[in-house]
């Protein structure tokens, strides 16, 4: 018998309450209880970012509410910088692209971080750019981006900074208004400890000022629609994910009873175990600054990680991410988004370590466990 155990960036294990939160029945999604509910699950994402810009729900993946950002915050002919080292900054510049905005691409290699200098001078070489679009955890490569330090960059500046926080919330604070974030977007199917389906956007008082701008197409996705159905009936205009939300409200009750600090701080040492276990049985962490959502790692010439990703799957029920696109059977990517503890920090390594050798790659038996026990104990 082999205990399956899920270490992808997305989606992430179930906790049993949430599962058994959703196993409730069904309820009527144009009553008090879920205009309660919908309040609720707001209120405990503004903490978790934190924020105090009004959080809009939408049932859609990551990509419907970067679509919805887009759509509601450009027009016609705008013109948008967007930070691209992976496959979900790319993913900012396709959704531009689709509508008529501009894309003008800051680009860099996989795995790379953007120098906030680096977006302040292409502000200030070209003044009509009038967002920039940053993914902050860059679920393909395991990277992470400085928002703080965008933003900060950004100041003085008339440019919208617009984040993807999808595989981030959780792992890592963004706090909007003190970062200088003026729309973010997130998802529940990563940090937040819940399957796919739901998604969120936040923004401020200059995010609805472009929203005011705005005269893309849009209906689903329309902000003023959906703001107006909030504060008249407490629910969003079309059907709302209900059992989604349910075990959403589940999810963030557990990461405020841990409290959000903490949460921070155990992914913190969980991903250092990872980078610790990683480096100790031989493989090179990918990213040059790396998230504390996952860690990828680069394997060497004659080691394919779809090969050793199916081993630790057969082997040992372990199921962790691959690389993507350009990075296919380069990388693998291990989580340790939500809800994990320090044995499944441990197992997974001891598991890439047992595999490794399988496949005749050389280290120290026991030298990656070792290493990460020494950063969970330390």
């Amino acid at each position: 018998m082999i205990k399956s155990r899920l270490l992808t960036p997305g989606p992430t294990p179930i906790p049993e309450r949430v599962q058994q939160a959703m196993a409730r029945p069904i309820v009527y999604h144009r009553g008090a209880e879920i205009a309660a509910l919908v309040k609720e699950v707001s209120e405990g994402l503004r903490r978790v970012f934190p924020t105090e810009g009004d959080m809009l729900p939408f049932a859609a993946s990551g990509t419907g509410v970067m679509e919805a950002a887009v759509v509601n915050l450009m027009r016609r002919g705008d013109r948008a910088l967007v930070v691209r080292a992976g496959k979900f900054g790319e993913r900012w510049g396709d959704v531009c692209a689709a509508f008529g905005v501009e894309v003008a691409g800051l680009d860099l290699a996989w795995g790379a971080s953007v120098a906030p200098g680096q977006v302040a001078e292409r502000l200030k070489a070209d003044p009509s750019i009038r967002a920039v679009f940053a993914t902050q955890s860059e679920t393909s490569t395991g990277g992470l981006h400085d928002i703080e330090g965008i933003g900060r960059a950004m100041r003085g500046s008339e440019a919208l900074l617009v984040v993807d926080a999808v595989s981030s919330l959780g792992a890592h604070p963004l706090p909007a208004e003190a970062w200088g974030v003026d729309c973010a977007i997130t998802a529940s199917q990563k940090g937040l400890m819940t399957p796919p389906g739901v998604g969120f956007v936040t923004l401020g008082r200059r995010g609805w000022e472009a929203v005011e701008r705005s005269d893309l197409p849009k209906h689903y996705w329309g902000f003023r629609m959906t703001k107006a159905a909030l504060e008249k009936g407490g629910s969003t205009p079309a059907t709302p994910a209900t059992t989604l939300l349910m075990g959403l409200r589940e999810a963030l009750a557990m990461i405020h009873e841990e409290g959000v600090e903490n949460v921070w701080g155990r992914h913190a040492r969980h991903a250092s175990a990872f980078r610790a276990g990683v480096e100790a049985v031989g493989l090179r962490v990918f990213p040059e600054r790396p998230s504390n959502a996952l860690t990828a790692a680069l394997l060497p010439d004659g080691l394919d990680a779809r090969d050793l990703a199916g081993r630790m799957k057969s082997r040992h029920g372990i199921v962790v991410g691959e690389g993507l696109d350009r990075l296919a059977g380069r990388l693998i990517r291990l989580s340790n988004l939500g809800y994990m503890d320090d044995l499944d920090v441990v197992g997974t390594v001891c598991a890439l370590e047992m595999t490794l050798r399988e496949m005749g790659w050389t280290s120290r038996p026991g030298a990656g466990a070792e290493a990460a026990e020494r950063v969970l104990t330390g």
